[in-house]
């Protein structure tokens, strides 16, 4: 793409959406929130987790999921794994842009200081999910999160895995790039 063609890209943008700037000042907002999983199989152990956030912070394969951002931004996805005593599971969480914004906004209000939970309350099939920020006595449901699970047997990998949920059609879309106001970087 050369000067031109980017330069048009970005005109016509700002023409159809206006700044991007409170989209991106958004995006860096810091909140003081942890990760809490928690499953109805109490043989359950998460195994690691691979999240990345709003400005493309991540942290890597971790079981030390909650030491890894003192503040962390809003959650963009996440990759956990955990291990019941007769299989592995790994399960890919899409997060909606939208809903990402509107749930931290009204849940924290403009104290983004206080302490949060983000809760992943899993049942004992391992195919069933709620998830909700909370914070205080305030909490919301998370319901447009795209979601996957593969199970594969605890000792007896395949590295394939077996899909056993799914809530959602097709492939997943980057749902931080659902909405047409999206800032979408074309690559050069």
């Amino acid at each position: 793409m050369g000067f031109i063609d980017e330069f048009l890209f970005w005109l016509s943008y700002l023409k159809k959406h206006g700044s991007p700037a409170r989209l991106i000042e958004q995006y860096i907002q810091r909140f003081n929130y942890s990760l809490n999983f928690e499953f109805e199989d109490s043989a359950t152990s998460i195994c690691k987790v691979k999240s990345q956030f709003t400005n493309g912070e991540y942290y890597w394969e971790t079981p030390k999921y909650n030491e890894a951002f003192k503040y962390p931004l809003r959650i963009k996805e996440s990759r956990i794994e955990w291990d019941t005593p007769k299989y592995h599971y790994t399960c890919f969480m899409y997060f909606n842009e939208k809903e990402m914004l509107r749930v931290f906004d009204e849940v924290y209000g403009e104290d983004r200081m206080q302490t949060g939970r983000l809760s992943f309350n899993v049942n004992k099939n391992n195919n069933r999910f709620e998830i909700s920020l909370n914070v205080g006595r305030k909490s919301i449901r998370l319901e447009k999160t795209q979601i996957r699970v593969f199970q594969d047997p605890v000792g007896k990998p395949n590295g394939k895995g077996t899909l056993i949920y799914k809530n959602y059609e097709g492939d997943h879309t980057n749902l931080f790039a659902d909405d047409d106001g999206y800032l979408r970087v074309k690559k050069r």
